[in-house]
C-alpha cells in the first residue's frame, strides 16, 4: 500500500472511531450529536478510495466494501437515532451488552490503525480474531435478547432497534477486515482469487 493511501486509511479509521464515539454518546445520553460528523465520514472514505489507485475488479471490490462499511456505520447511527426520537428504553441487560460491544468495537478500530502503522502479521491476526468474536458476541446477544423478549423484559420497539444495532456492528467489523485484506494484499481461503485477472465482486463470499 502506498504511503499516501496508508495515511488516508489511518485518517479514515480515526474519523470512523470519532463517529462511533459520537454515536455511543448519543446512545447513552439520548442525543443526536453524530449528525455533525456524517459528511466527514463520507469525505474520508471517498478520499481513501481515490488514493488507493487500483483499477478494474479490485477497484470495484474496494468501492463496494467501503460503501458497505459506510452503510453499516450509518445503519448503526440510524438505529440510535430511532431510539432517541421515539424515546425507546432498553432493558439493563441490553444496555450493558451494547456498551460492551461499543467498547470492543473501539478496541477493534485501534488494532486496525496499529496494523496500518506496522504491517504486523500479529496485529492482523488479532484483527481477524476480534472480528470473529464480534460476530459470535452479536449472535449470543441476539439469542439472549430473544429470550428477554419472550419473557416480556424487552419490548418489541426496542427489539427492532437492538437487532439493527447488532447487525450494524457485525457488518462494520466484517467489512473493515475485508477492506484491509484487499488493500494490504492479504489473502485467505475466501479471498484467494482477489489478485486474479477477471475476478468480479461475486467471486467473494462475505
Amino acid at each position: 500500500m502506498k504511503d499516501r493511501a496508508r495515511m488516508d486509511f489511518i485518517h479514515a479509521l480515526t474519523s470512523v472511531a470519532t463517529f462511533m464515539e459520537a454515536v455511543e454518546n448519543d446512545f447513552r445520553k439520548n442525543g443526536l450529536s453524530h449528525h455533525e460528523r456524517i459528511d466527514d465520514i463520507k469525505d474520508c472514505l471517498q478520499t481513501l478510495l481515490n488514493s488507493l489507485d487500483y483499477v478494474g475488479d479490485l477497484d470495484l471490490m474496494l468501492d463496494h466494501r467501503l460503501q458497505n462499511l459506510q452503510d453499516h456505520l450509518f445503519d448503526l447511527a440510524a438505529a440510535v437515532q430511532e431510539k432517541v426520537e421515539k424515546r425507546i428504553v432498553f432493558s439493563d441487560p441490553a444496555t450493558e451488552e451494547m456498551s460492551r460491544i461499543f467498547k470492543e468495537s473501539k478496541a477493534f478500530l485501534r488494532i486496525a490503525v496499529d496494523f496500518l502503522r506496522t504491517d504486523s502479521a500479529t496485529q492482523f491476526r488479532w484483527l481477524e480474531k476480534r472480528q470473529a468474536e464480534c460476530r459470535k458476541n452479536c449472535d449470543e446477544c441476539a439469542a439472549s435478547h430473544e429470550k428477554r423478549l419472550v419473557e416480556g423484559i424487552c419490548i418489541p420497539d426496542a427489539s427492532l432497534v437492538y437487532l439493527d444495532m447488532l447487525h450494524a456492528f457485525a457488518g462494520v467489523h466484517s467489512q473493515l477486515v475485508n477492506v484491509i485484506r484487499l488493500c494490504a494484499g492479504i489473502q485467505d481461503a475466501r479471498a484467494a482469487k482477489v489478485g486474479a485477472v477477471g475476478i468480479g465482486i461475486s467471486s467473494l463470499s462475505w
